[in-house]
């Protein structure tokens, strides 16, 4: 057998050892595991899957402050989906999250889930004001799901 192939086979096993000792022993997701093998340098970042989820009551509380808070017009492919945005985000309690995740000490809530109309994974971020009320920027919603966040002032950096 040729060396390099060898060495292929060996480095091959390992990587496949690293990614499935820790889901036999439940400790995390493929995902979360690739991207900490992929970019070492955001191990210590925050996991979503760690995150404090959002309870529906709280859910319920503020929906009307985070819809208010969403842009009035969003697209993708060139189609106006926010009235499906609006609507069908909020059956998803389970996918809505609790952080600090701009490290202003005020809470943040961060949806990472399923979009149905746009048959994609969606991310939004909405920042708590220290006053009260959200607000969300164009950049905090992106048609991916989000795996871990590293807060910082400002955005927080997003792996996804």
């Amino acid at each position: 057998m040729n060396h390099v192939f060898k060495i292929t086979l060996i480095l091959c096993g390992l990587m496949l050892t690293m990614v499935v000792s820790p889901l036999a022993m439940g400790q995390t997701s493929e995902s979360e595991i690739l991207g900490d093998l992929l970019f070492p340098s955001s191990a210590d970042w925050l996991k979503l899957s760690g995150l404090k989820k959002m309870s529906k009551d709280h859910l319920a509380e503020v929906k009307p402050e985070l819809n208010s808070a969403l842009p009035p017009a969003f697209s993708k492919d060139d189609q106006d989906i926010t009235p499906c945005l609006t609507e069908r985000v909020w059956e998803q309690a389970d996918s809505f999250y609790i952080a600090d995740v701009n490290s202003d000490e005020v809470e943040d809530v961060v949806f990472s889930g399923y979009f149905p109309c746009g048959e994609s994974s969606l991310s939004i971020i909405w920042y708590g004001g220290g006053e009260g009320g959200y607000t969300v920027g164009e950049k905090d919603i992106e048609f991916s799901y989000i795996l871990k966040l590293k807060p910082q002032p400002n955005r927080p950096l997003k792996l996804t």
